[in-house]
């Protein structure tokens, strides 16, 4: 586990050899069983006399049904404990194999999530290899993060995921957990209504949180309310600039690839190395950096672009300028 785990892209990328490296390095033993009525039911079957010893382990339906000669429909407790069977290693014939009370640890069925979910290696064999992603708290690192890697390691050899965002909390202003006993926060409904729901997506995009860090979110909420005025409302303000006067002049702009003026040959390459910069940066899971190249083109576009070619758009002549412009934008 410690030499797959060199494999994968950890964000931030510290937990690789920090929290969860330092963890698989003194890995404790997984009591993987609980003793439980709700659960997945282990699939072992143990002798009632230990004067006759047996345990039969069941890797499918078809050998249950092979072996207790009934139709099985559901796996689960309490029909799975009525299979009962004489131990066929008791001469005497009195001893029966009854399956053992406990149930699986629930991280041992979340453990098995990125090939369970395709019914791996049942099927699907020709494509899939490991989860390519994957997101949870950074304390998973000894819960969940943990699951998936034993048993991918025991059963593939190979790391569960390639890709892992660690993310952080969201706190109160003071530091302090979101809890209805403290009611320090905001009912999220009510923030959408007021802000809208893109606005708290940006801010935790481009905050810490997207990288173990934490989110301190004011029950006013102020900070989202702040992204829906410098984020949110500057894109909206440049569409909503180009449809007003393109609706008035009827002018319906196209892709062009040739620009006579230097400062649409400019805009037109901020717009493409912002796409693909923003590209480059998701492909590397890193939201930040997304997010803050998004922001500084519609800085440059808004309070650049847009402010110094106005009069382009207000003269009343709609000559090749004033159609480049309507294209750039």
């Amino acid at each position: 586990m410690v030499e797959l785990n060199k494999r994968v892209n950890w964000i931030p990328n510290h937990i690789r050899d920090g929290q969860f490296g330092k963890w698989l390095e003194g890995a404790h033993d997984w009591s993987i069983s609980r003793n439980r009525f709700w659960g997945t039911p282990i699939p072992v079957w143990k002798s009632d006399d230990s004067r006759y010893p047996r345990v039969d382990v069941y890797a499918s339906i078809e050998e249950l049904e092979r072996d207790f000669n009934v139709k099985i429909d559901d796996l689960h407790r309490p029909f799975i404990d009525t299979l009962t069977r004489p131990n066929p290693d008791d001469p005497t014939g009195k001893s029966v194999m009854r399956r053992v009370p406990d149930v699986f640890d629930c991280w041992f069925e979340s453990g098995s999530m990125p090939f369970a979910q395709v019914h791996y290696p049942f099927e699907n064999k020709e494509w899939f290899e490991s989860a390519d992603f994957i997101t949870e708290y950074i304390a998973q690192t000894r819960g969940w993060f943990y699951t998936l890697f034993v048993l991918s390691t025991a059963l593939f050899d190979r790391e569960p995921f390639k890709n892992c965002i660690c993310h952080g909390v969201v706190l109160d202003a003071k530091g302090q957990k979101l809890s209805k006993r403290l009611n320090n926060y905001a009912d999220p409904m009510e923030v959408f209504d007021r802000y809208g729901s893109d606005a708290l997506r940006f801010l935790m995009l481009s905050g810490s949180i997207v990288c173990g860090g934490n989110l301190l979110l004011d029950k006013e909420g102020n900070s989202i309310r702040d992204v829906l005025k410098n984020v949110i409302k500057p894109i909206w303000n440049s569409y909503h600039f180009f449809t007003m006067y393109a609706n008035a002049d009827g002018i319906k702009a196209e892709v062009c690839k040739d620009y006579r003026s230097t400062i649409d040959r400019y805009m037109i390459s901020k717009c493409f190395e912002a796409v693909e910069s923003i590209q480059a940066s998701m492909n590397n899971y890193n939201s930040q950096e997304a997010c803050k190249i998004l922001m500084d083109f519609f800085e440059v576009l808004n309070n650049w672009y847009i402010r110094r070619s106005r009069e382009r758009f207000w003269k009343s002549d709609l000559d090749q300028d004033k159609t480049d412009a309507y294209n750039v934008l």
